[in-house]
């Protein structure tokens, strides 16, 4: 794990506008793990370098801005599914927000809307009304994944 410098600090910043920079102050210590491609403030993990895109990571609360992430609310019978790992199918689909195709989205559940998963959308969402059927987004990090028990 290397400490970045005030350049790379200023790039994360501005290629991941999600992240709440108002919240980190200048004695707090960012790093990356090159190996696991994960990114800490305070040895805390905030963002998952996952197929070249930046996941937020699911356990971090005060770091993020959730409200940046457009969501799609699946139906409770695939919940157990997401959770361990399964792509995300058009019929487990209740309601979705506008987002474009390799969009980075949040997966919550119809009936308490927790955040589950985060997934790279496949299609965009003009494309998935037309659809029934079909794999619809990849998931990426999920509640209780490899990422979460390793952190």
């Amino acid at each position: 794990m290397r400490t970045l410098n005030k350049k790379e600090i200023k790039n994360l910043f501005e290629k991941n506008k999600f992240i709440k920079k108002e919240k980190i102050n200048k004695k707090d210590i960012i790093s990356y793990d090159d190996k696991k491609q994960i990114y800490y403030v305070n040895k805390k993990p905030i963002i998952i370098k996952i197929e070249e895109k930046n996941i937020p990571f699911l356990k971090e609360k005060e770091l993020i801005d959730w409200s940046y992430f457009k969501s799609i609310i699946i139906d409770m019978p695939a919940v157990p599914f997401i959770l361990k790992g399964a792509d995300l199918l058009r019929p487990g689909i209740v309601e979705y927000e506008n987002f474009e195709k390799n969009a980075v989205v949040l997966i919550k559940d119809e009936k308490n809307k927790v955040k589950l998963s985060v997934m790279k959308t496949l299609f965009s969402s003009e494309e998935i009304k037309n659809l029934e059927k079909g794999k619809i987004a990849k998931n990426l990090h999920y509640f209780n994944d490899k990422y979460w028990k390793e952190n």
